[in-house]
């Protein structure tokens, strides 16, 4: 019996020890992240006349000082740690030590912001800090349950697309308060009735948007894709509506619905889906970063502080912009690896066009050009790898009428 027993993998124990390296260097990569946001520009000094940090941080007391979509932007700065984190332990106790380096983490940051110019130290923030590192951390326990986990399997194929469409959302939907009230309603399609207007620049942006998201959407599940495409478009059009400080354009409302329609009637069906959605989503990139396209001679300065522009201004308008571009420069990494690239190759492909067209903005006039666009490229290519491994092949994507679809639905 013993001898039919096969040989240990020298490798096993590696790949069953307490850290996972690919997600733990992610997780590092975050923590990076987090702390340069949070303490920039490191102008650090002992404030006159002040009792302490613990004092100033028990003192602040736990009422929030920020605006719903503030709050909500707090949390989601920590779910990817905790998210991550979750991902690279294996032990038991894995939830309550994330958590604990969580609320260690952000209560750290919180007292070292005692000293920083400009920052306030503030007790709610740890708590809606440590409310994400849960949420990220709940999330990876959820999946590996076991029901969840062979349904996620039989009904999604890769994580990377659902990435990127919490990143679209995160943006398209903020501040995430619903109003009540009916006029806010009105006022939101009265335009859109009344006076119909299209702006050619601004359709053909969305187009290329909701052209990328019904691409990963088809990429994301195996089953119901047009429903699910179709739907989502739905949902996020339709929660502008509802959603405070949004607004809906017939702009939007045609660009959506001719790159819906158009991806489930013709581009899917193609034989390199992702090529085309790849060409047409690096026009608009370079469209929307260098209009109107009036350069001057003489250039501007050019920011080598990665994340400077983010981090002035409200905290929420800056995680909001930070999943725009977290969005669209991800993307790009995405539907070139599906193209055929080597995800590597696709990261640093698609970092130096973000880069070349940074430069590029500081020959136009208003704009701040500097390297923090291109350092969010990396990182969301770095994700992806760890995720995904180095090379994602470009696969069909299946239409309504195969067998797998018939099988689950």
């Amino acid at each position: 019996m013993q001898q039919n027993e096969p040989a240990a993998d020298p490798s096993a124990r590696g790949k069953h020890g307490l850290l996972n390296g690919k997600y733990l260097l992610v997780t590092l990569a975050v923590t990076a992240v987090v702390l340069h946001g949070s303490l920039y520009p490191y102008e650090f000094h002992t404030p006159p006349d002040s009792l302490g940090p613990v004092t100033a941080l028990l003192g602040s007391g736990l009422s929030p000082r920020d605006s719903f979509g503030e709050m909500i932007a707090n949390i989601l700065l920590y779910l990817p740690f905790g998210f991550f984190a979750m991902l690279s332990l294996r032990s038991r106790w894995r939830f309550a030590i994330v958590t604990a380096v969580g609320l260690a983490l952000c209560t750290a940051i919180e007292l070292a912001q005692f000293y920083d110019a400009g920052r306030v130290t503030s007790l709610s923030d740890v708590c809606l800090n440590t409310l994400g590192t849960m949420i990220g951390a709940l999330a990876v326990s959820i999946m590996r349950t076991p029901p969840i986990s062979i349904s996620l399997r039989k009904s999604l194929t890769q994580p990377v697309p659902l990435i990127l469409l919490f990143a679209m959302l995160g943006y398209r939907l903020y501040p995430y308060v619903p109003a009540i009230d009916l006029h806010k309603y009105w006022h939101t399609v009265k335009p859109i009735l009344l006076h119909p207007a299209i702006d050619a620049t601004d359709a053909l942006r969305y187009f290329a948007l909701w052209l990328t998201a019904s691409f990963l959407i088809s990429d994301a599940v195996r089953v119901r894709a047009t429903l699910l495409a179709i739907g989502f478009a739905i949902f996020v059009l339709g929660a502008k509506i509802i959603i405070v400080n949004q607004s809906l354009s017939l702009s939007e409302i045609v660009g959506a619905a001719t790159a819906v329609l158009l991806w489930l009637a013709v581009i899917r069906r193609t034989r390199r889906p992702a090529a085309i959605v790849a060409a047409v989503l690096c026009a608009m990139i370079v469209m929307w970063r260098l209009q109107p396209f009036e350069f001057y001679g003489i250039g501007g300065p050019f920011g080598w502080v990665p994340f400077r522009s983010l981090l002035h201004g409200s905290f929420g308008i800056n995680v909001q912009s930070f999943c725009e571009k977290a969005f669209l420069y991800g993307s790009l990494v995405w539907v070139l690896a599906r193209a055929g690239f080597d995800l590597r190759v696709s990261t640093a492909a698609a970092a130096i066009l973000v880069l070349l067209t940074s430069v590029a903005e500081t020959h136009l006039p208003g704009r701040s050009a500097e390297i923090t666009d291109a350092v969010i490229t990396l990182i969301m290519g770095g994700i992806f790898i760890a995720l995904s491994g180095g090379y994602v092949s470009e696969r069909r994507l299946p239409s309504p009428v195969t067998p797998s679809h018939r099988r689950f639905s």
